[in-house]
């Protein structure tokens, strides 16, 4: 084979080994929903990746939680998770992540949100949510995790396991 055809096929080689790290690679914008996680019960998400090879990520989103107490007193919560994540690669190709996150949840009443039954003893409450998770991503842009997360606060200590799907863009 002479130094052209050599050239070229190497060439070649590199570009298609390019395409396919793309296709896995972190994008940056990432929407996804979630059961369990920092959200609560369930929870519609977005997270923006940071950085040149994607590592570090923000997210935020809107949830729902409801607990039925030992009064047999029910609360519905709106929750409002936000945190960072940054994401390990277990593989060269960029298909497995390990995650470890940091984050907070907020808590507050829909009665109180909406302004209807607003009551002092139904306050509003805020819970650190630290988290550790695996993270699949596949070449058709979707992805899935799952994450063990804690609530830790003043308003109790709780583990909590989550489970998203989503799609990267």
């Amino acid at each position: 084979m002479d130094l052209n055809k050599s050239i070229g096929l190497i060439i070649l080689l590199t570009g298609v080994s390019a395409i396919g790290h793309a296709q896995y690679a972190n994008k940056p914008n990432n929407y996804y929903l979630e059961a369990g996680g920092a959200g609560g019960w369930g929870s519609v998400n977005y997270a923006r990746h940071f950085g040149q090879q994607k590592r570090f990520a923000a997210h935020a989103g809107i949830g729902i939680f409801t607990e039925n107490t030992a009064t047999n007193k029910n609360f519905d919560y709106v929750t409002i998770p936000i945190g960072a994540k940054y994401f390990w690669p277990l593989r060269k190709d960029s298909t497995s992540f390990l995650t470890v996150g940091v984050g907070a949840t907020r808590f507050e009443n829909s009665r109180n949100l909406f302004g209807a039954n607003k009551s002092p003893n139904d306050p509003a409450f805020v819970l650190f949510v630290p988290s550790f998770g695996y993270q699949r991503n596949e070449k058709n842009g979707i992805f899935w995790r799952i994450t063990l997360s804690a609530f830790l606060g003043e308003a109790g200590n709780y583990p909590w396991l989550g489970l998203a799907i989503g799609f990267r863009k």
